[in-house]
């Protein structure tokens, strides 16, 4: 029997595999009622032991919303540092059953911040753990060599996913997103270069395509919740340019 009921209008794994990064966090249960019908995609986990408490989990991007559910928006901070802590626990179990499972052991490297940093902007999975001024890391060994490449560029050139992959992958995420909010994704055609070089600035999500018509422009599709931002982004380059 697992020590915790599951709950929640997505499932964990589904919650996980759409695109943008999870915020976790542990509160008491009677917290969770505030949550029901409510517009904000969540998986939880009632545990089952005596503490009365409740993990739930919903999109980095929600978590504003879901503190102002939660009536907790004065200890944001708080849960944020709870978040990246329960998160790093999740993954440091996740990584050791996979290593199980394979029959091999988790490997561990000391790293510093910077190089901390390219890891996660690489999206490769592994866990964390201070270790006076450096970072002790965790990770599976068939990613011990792409993980010397990305930190060490002077010893290995730099190996990442292709321009094309990186966009195909972002595309299916958008989409995933979408159909699971019950949405339809938004497009902007004709972009020039500058606008597409504006917005990739930002933190706003897309994809971008060559438009078919002149092949010197781009058309882009993003998600509903990012419509005002690349409205903004655009009109602040207009503006620029009148000036």
């Amino acid at each position: 029997m697992k020590p915790y009921i599951t709950y929640g209008n997505i499932s964990y794994r589904e919650l996980r595999e759409t695109s943008g990064d999870t915020y976790t966090i542990k509160v008491s249960m009677e917290k969770l009622l505030h949550l029901v019908n409510q517009p904000i995609l969540y998986s939880a986990k009632i545990n089952r032991d005596n503490s009365n408490s409740v993990t739930i989990t919903v999109k980095e991007k929600d978590k504003d919303f879901l503190a102002e559910l939660l009536k907790l928006k004065d200890k944001t901070k708080q849960l944020s540092e709870q978040s990246e802590r329960i998160n790093n626990q999740n993954t440091y179990r996740e990584l050791k059953e996979a290593a199980a499972q394979s029959g091999t052991k988790l490997q561990y490297l000391m790293i510093n911040e910077e190089q901390k940093k390219i890891l996660e902007d690489n999206y490769i999975q592994f866990a964390f753990f201070d270790k006076d001024d450096k970072i002790n890391i965790a990770f599976l060994p068939d990613k011990a060599e792409l993980i010397k490449k990305l930190i060490y560029p002077k010893q290995e050139k730099k190996v990442t996913e292709t321009p094309q992959q990186k966009n195909a992958r972002i595309y299916a995420q958008l989409k995933r997103t979408a159909a699971l909010n019950g949405e339809k994704l938004r497009f902007k055609a004709k972009l020039t270069k500058q606008q597409l070089e504006a917005l990739s600035k930002t933190d706003v999500t897309f994809a971008y395509f060559v438009n078919n018509d002149d092949k010197s422009l781009y058309n882009i599709a993003y998600d509903k919740s990012n419509e005002s931002k690349v409205k903004d982004t655009l009109a602040a380059l207009n503006n620029q340019k009148l000036s």
